[in-house]
């Protein structure tokens, strides 16, 4: 699997030194993402709880997200979900 932004993945068995950084790597990134998420997830939760759709003249919080965030945003998101739920499902953490 080919990540954006991450170098061509070499099939070569890593050594000790190289799977040490690329775990630290991982947990940064897990982090990272873990609380852009919880971000995200709290900005959504205020903005459906506060109305602010109607308050910016949107009908719905549907129409409201799809104006605000562009396509390919949107198709990253589903595919990011997708990927978190089977990364779940395959901890045993899935819904």
């Amino acid at each position: 699997m080919s990540l954006p932004h991450s170098p061509p993945v070499d099939t070569a068995p890593l050594s000790v030194r190289q799977a040490a950084e690329l775990d630290a790597q991982i947990k940064a990134a897990v982090v990272a993402a873990t609380t852009s998420i919880d971000t995200l997830l709290e900005l959504l939760k205020h903005a459906i709880a506060g109305q602010a759709h109607a308050a910016l003249g949107d009908p719905t919080i549907t129409a409201y997200l799809c104006k605000r965030i562009a396509p390919r945003n949107r198709r990253r998101l589903h595919t990011v979900i997708s990927n978190l739920q089977t990364i779940a499902d395959t901890l045993g953490g899935g819904s």
